[in-house]
């Protein structure tokens, strides 16, 4: 039973490097493709896809306020989509 144990804490390690790795890198400015770490991850999920999602929160509440802080103080800001996303989808082309 103690392999078990060994096996389930080295998962959770292994979820918790991977979603601090795309955490990181989405603050950084790059993108991160949901569909190739969910893919080369496979043991990892369900919980790898719920923890990405919430890495995608991170990177939308990230991209507003940086809409926010370069926008003039009397207009409103819309986004025009045409700004990359920093986390990438499930699903999407990237």
């Amino acid at each position: 039973m103690a392999k078990r144990s060994g096996h389930t804490d080295d998962r959770s390690q292994r979820l918790q490097q991977l979603v601090e790795d795309c955490l990181r890198r989405v603050v950084a400015g790059e993108t991160v493709l949901v569909d190739e770490i969910t893919a080369a991850n496979p043991d990892l999920m369900p919980e790898l896809a719920a923890e990405l999602r919430d890495v995608e929160r991170i990177a939308q509440a990230k991209r507003a306020a940086n809409l926010n802080e370069t926008a003039p103080a009397c207009e409103t800001t819309q986004p025009t989509g045409s700004e990359p996303a920093a986390v990438a989808p499930r699903g999407s082309p990237g």
